[in-house]
């Protein structure tokens, strides 16, 4: 593939970069990304969003848009308001495997959904038709967590685009599924409706927000987990912070509203978590559905994610988790994981 000039390289340097930093009290990725990729990509316009269900269809979640009218984002999401499925080239709630974080032409996603024209597809003909973008070229980028779609991302432009446009947006795959995975996992769309500290009590696994010196808040799982021999472990996450890795968590850079820096580290799931699930899933007699859903939960996942992953409706997995946190007593999808984790003692 086309090696990047090292103009473009630095943008998407900047790019990868802007995704690995959380700003407390500032807004989703998705909000500044089609600006910044007509930057990397050089595209005429470009469009990113994220959409959830609603009643019988769906709703844009979040809809941004950069060269392009803006009136297009309410119209769409008026749009999909009586559309579940085959209105687009692929299941908006679990993309078809190929279609996953993968970048592709119009004549490529025609080859791996089977259609033999995208741009006859209802939302190419009644939406982007509608603000002139139908015949455009494009390059189409699903960013999904496992089976779970995070985010619809096009570029576009007159003309067919080069190897090196397309390998500058397959750079930002990677470092975009994490950013928008851990956006999720925080519970907000925009991090502006909810204090970091306030939304990590949501995390269902041990977290940590550390400061310069030490530790500046955890949730209840992370506070079970510093219990015994506190002082080393909370060493052990700065000296984890400094070297820019660690085995069991995942480290993202947070950057307050006032400018200060700090490091949310949220635990990777192990084997002892997985057990504790299994363990708690046979003491609250659940179904096998729903340690199915105990156990994806403790891996941090969404309930769109999970919803995904068990080929169900996101109702349905909050319909099962109704009914487990009145088995185990608890109040929340952090608690629930909580709780398992205190049957092992």
């Amino acid at each position: 593939m086309a090696r990047l000039s090292r103009a473009t390289g630095r943008d998407v340097s900047d790019v990868q970069s802007a995704l690995r930093s959380i700003v407390d009290g500032g807004p989703s990725a998705l909000s500044w990304l089609p600006g910044a990729l007509q930057d990397v990509t050089g595209a005429r316009w470009s469009i990113c969003c994220s959409y959830a269900p609603r009643g019988d269809g769906m709703r844009l979640e979040q809809g941004f848009i950069a060269g392009a009218s803006e009136s297009m984002v309410p119209f769409t999401d008026q749009w999909l308001a009586d559309k579940s499925v085959g209105w687009t080239a692929f299941n908006p709630m679990a993309p078809e495997p190929a279609q996953r974080n993968a970048v592709l032409t119009l004549e490529e996603l025609a080859r791996v959904s089977g259609i033999e024209d995208v741009r006859q597809t209802p939302v190419m003909r009644e939406c982007y038709a509608r603000f002139g973008l139908a015949r455009d070229h494009q390059l189409r980028l699903l960013v999904c967590e496992g089976p779970s779609l995070l985010a619809y991302i096009s570029v576009a432009e007159s003309a067919p685009f080069s190897p090196t446009q397309r390998r500058a947006l397959s750079a930002l795959t990677s470092p975009l599924a994490r950013r928008l995975s851990i956006e999720r996992l925080l519970g907000t769309a925009e991090t502006a409706h909810a204090a970091l500290e306030a939304a990590m009590d949501q995390i269902p696994a041990a977290a940590f927000l550390l400061g310069a010196h030490g530790l500046v808040d955890c949730n209840q799982l992370g506070s079970s987990w510093l219990a015994t021999d506190r002082t080393a472990k909370v060493q052990e996450l700065l000296d984890a912070v400094q070297r820019g890795s660690h085995p069991s968590f995942r480290i993202i850079p947070v950057t307050t509203s006032t400018g200060t820096r700090r490091h949310l580290l949220v635990a990777r799931v192990g084997r002892a978590l997985r057990h504790a699930c299994r363990v708690a899933s046979a003491q609250w007699g659940l179904s096998a559905r729903q340690a199915q859903v105990l156990e994806l939960l403790s891996e941090g996942l969404t309930n769109q994610a999970i919803a995904a992953a068990l080929k169900v409706s996101p109702k349905t997995v909050e319909f099962h988790l109704r009914a487990m946190f009145e088995k185990a007593q608890a109040e929340t999808r952090s608690e629930l994981v909580v709780r398992a984790v205190q049957m092992l003692g």
